[in-house]
């Protein structure tokens, strides 16, 4: 497609979104709004100074319920349309291009506004699986960026250190590279890491914090990998008893 035809469909495509992501956004305020007319109820009559008291708490408990409906209705309307991305490298104004570009933008509604508050908690893991992440039991995120949920496993016990940018998508020359990402079971992303698609991280593997991990890197159960680019720098021993898992050795056999 020529550059001018790109630029107006991108620019037509943005306003669309915007227009839904308004609507989304002002369901998502419905008890907000509950919460404030009834404070405004209450109050009539009232003298000015508890009258301000009472309203500035129905904007905070307004707020925290718009937290958790805005996850519902973005949640759920992806639940509801069963949109999923597929593995491949689709140019940007497919089909499967409009798709990610939509269920992105739905992604970007709930993270700047509500997600901060909401990880790491059940909530958080409630909407990212909502979003079509593959979730098991115990596991930590503390990351409002996991980008492409539909294209994520993230295997029992797994801890997603705080600010961890984790995605299932890269862009290069104007086409999508689209692939799953698989963080296995008891592994830590260290605080600030990025993980590019196709990473595979095995069990109990440590990746350091702001380690940079390029697309299609499979790192090894019980391997502990650092730098940018990530590589190899030590190993674990697992354990077994209750399932624990001992400190981290490092791996002197390269020095």
């Amino acid at each position: 497609m020529m550059k001018g035809g790109w630029a107006l469909a991108q620019s037509v495509l943005t306003i669309l979104m915007h227009l839904v992501g308004a609507c989304l956004i002002g369901i998502g305020l419905i008890p907000t709004v509950v919460i404030i007319s009834m404070a405004f109820e209450w109050t009539t009559g009232m003298g000015f100074a508890p009258k301000t008291v009472i309203l500035a708490l129905a904007l905070g408990l307004g707020y925290i319920a718009y937290c958790y409906s805005i996850v519902l209705v973005i949640g759920g309307l992806r639940f509801l349309l069963r949109l999923r991305l597929t593995p491949g490298e689709p140019a940007m104004l497919s089909g499967s291009g409009i798709k990610w570009g939509f269920l992105s933008a739905l992604h970007q509604i709930v993270r700047a506004t509500a997600l901060m508050f909401l990880v790491p908690t059940i909530i958080g893991n409630m909407y990212y699986r909502l979003m079509g992440a593959k979730i098991g039991k115990g596991v930590q995120i503390n990351t409002q960026i996991l980008h492409d949920a539909t294209l994520m496993t993230i295997e029992d016990y797994a801890v997603i250190g705080g600010g961890a940018s984790i995605n299932g998508h890269i862009i290069e020359r104007r086409h999508l590279i689209l692939a799953p990402v698989h963080i296995g079971p008891k592994s830590t992303i260290g605080t600030g890491c990025l993980i590019m698609p196709g990473v595979t991280v095995g069990e109990g593997a440590i990746v350091a914090a702001r380690s940079v991990v390029p697309k299609h890197t499979i790192i090894g159960d019980y391997e502990i990998w650092g730098g940018m680019p990530a590589v190899k720098i030590g190993e674990r021993t697992p354990r077994t008893k209750k399932g624990r898992i001992p400190v981290a050795t490092r791996n002197t056999s390269e020095e």
